[in-house]
């Protein structure tokens, strides 16, 4: 059957489970490296190995399939083709474990530590939500998505190039991806050199820790306990991401591609152009979460781009039921203006939350609960073999995303952050992140997140900053929410 997508969700399906058992493992052990340095030369090493052993696997698994008869397995796929293709599977898995180890290092803890505001009063303006964090995460998805939008489409140009030996071509493509990760590397490190935060401990000096009852104790070695048991809120917005993954309506998704590719319904060329218009909306999201966060709040910017996507995702899974494939294409396209600003919101609330001690931990459950929602996509459109049944996902799709953008605004609801001071010689009564305990050492002020208990849920957000906090240190009670 043509519309069959079993081939392109086999290679997903391995992928996410592997991160699903080893992700949480990798991260708890990036977290207790001694050097930050280490973790991102382990990241680019095996990216690097896995890309170049793949050109070698990918040969030989093409040899075989050009020699197996048609009444083997898996569409002709002989007994060696298969031992190939679960190679360069498992080549794959290890490349992408190695991939997600050095971005959440980056994102979730290079970058907050190097754009960390320490000891800044309330009259200081960068107390205020931090502007270049949100730059720093904005121009580094642009990035990510010009890549996205660039990448295809040179490596496409290449194998049509060598049309004639489509093997060398990947034998370019796979040697230049490797090539790349020795600057990066070079990059990272030299960033590494002249910054001495990132040297430094993350403990912070015992001479001037304050009490501190955090639940994220490095002596935690399971990430998924730190997880569970961080303060502030963490785990519901961790599930309202992650819920995000389940979802079919992405431009560049396997299975959407697939089907499409398949079925007819898109020629190669309009597909192409889907994708990249894709990867424009993803940057004009960027774009419009940094204007509406200049005018209001991370939190505010967060839930109207979710909520927004809500909108894009339904109209898209109407217009597929409808059979208008343009309208649901356009949909599909605007989502990613709602998903994209969202993303950014969701990284740098992680970013300001996440003890500093726990973020590749906690980065890395992060990317398994996506991988559960990736797997069990994939699982739902492993037996889709008709325009109907792929329906079924778009509507599934539209779901979890509403579900994701309620979670949130419960979440919204539940926590909210204020600015507050501990006198000189106070008890310190409530837990601490590191990143906060820096922050009085040098002003006795930093921003802290708090639990207003399920009566904030009717007034929500105008009077939940009202709700009786339960402290009993004397602090300023005039708030500042994000």
């Amino acid at each position: 059957n043509n519309t069959s997508l079993f081939a392109p969700v086999a290679f997903g399906l391995i992928s996410s489970a592997a991160q699903l058992i080893f992700g949480p493992m990798i991260g708890g052990w990036a977290d207790k490296s001694s050097n930050r340095l280490i973790t991102v030369f382990t990241g680019c090493f095996i990216q690097a190995l896995t890309s170049g052993i793949a050109i070698f696997l990918l040969a030989a698994l093409l040899d075989a399939g050009s020699a197996a008869s048609s009444d083997t397995a898996f569409g002709g796929m002989s007994t060696l083709g298969i031992g190939l293709f679960t190679a360069l599977s498992l080549c794959g898995v290890a490349e992408a474990l190695s991939a997600n180890l050095t971005s959440v290092a980056i994102e979730k803890d290079w970058v907050p530590t190097v754009f960390e505001v320490v000891g800044v009063g309330k009259s200081d303006e960068a107390n205020d939500d931090n502007d270049e964090l949100t730059s720093i995460n904005t121009f580094m998805s642009r990035i990510d998505l010009v890549s996205e939008f660039v990448g295809p489409l040179l490596a496409g140009f290449i194998l049509n190039f060598f049309i004639e030996d489509p093997l060398f071509g990947f034998a370019i493509i796979g040697l230049g991806n490797a090539a790349t990760f020795l600057p990066q590397y070079c990059l990272l490190k030299s960033l590494y050199n002249s910054c001495d935060r990132l040297s430094k401990s993350r403990d912070v000096p015992e001479d001037v820790r304050l009490v501190n009852k955090s639940s994220c104790q490095s002596d935690l070695v399971e990430a998924w306990p730190v997880w569970i048991q961080h303060p502030g809120g963490v785990p519901l917005v961790s599930i309202s991401y992650a819920l995000l993954y389940f979802t079919a309506l992405s431009p560049h998704g396997i299975p959407l591609t697939a089907f499409l590719a398949s079925s007819g319904a898109v020629n190669p060329f309009h597909l192409a152009v889907f994708r990249g218009l894709g990867a424009c909306a993803g940057i004009l999201g960027l774009s419009t979460f940094e204007v509406v966060k200049g005018c209001s709040s991370l939190r505010f910017a967060s839930s109207i781009h979710i909520w927004f996507e809500v909108v894009a995702v339904f109209v898209a899974a109407f217009s597929f039921s409808n059979n208008n494939v343009w309208l649901f294409m356009f949909a599909v396209v605007l989502s990613r203006v709602g998903l994209y600003g969202f993303d950014v919101g969701f990284m740098e609330l992680q970013q300001r939350q996440v003890e500093e001690k726990a973020r590749n931990a906690i980065g890395a459950v992060d990317n398994s609960l996506t991988s559960i929602a990736t797997f069990a996509l994939f699982a739902a459109t492993l037996h889709v073999d008709s325009y109907e049944s792929f329906s079924h996902v778009t509507w599934a799709s539209a779901f979890s995303v509403l579900l994701a953008s309620v979670i949130f605004s419960i979440y919204l609801c539940l926590w909210h952050e204020h600015e507050h001071a501990h006198p000189e010689g106070s008890e310190d009564v409530h837990a601490h992140t590191t990143q906060q305990l820096r922050a009085l050492e040098v002003s006795r002020v930093h921003k802290h997140v708090h639990y207003t208990g399920f009566a904030a849920l009717a007034p929500c957000s105008p009077t939940a900053d009202m709700v009786d906090h339960g402290h009993s240190h004397s602090h300023d009670h005039s708030h500042n929410p994000i």
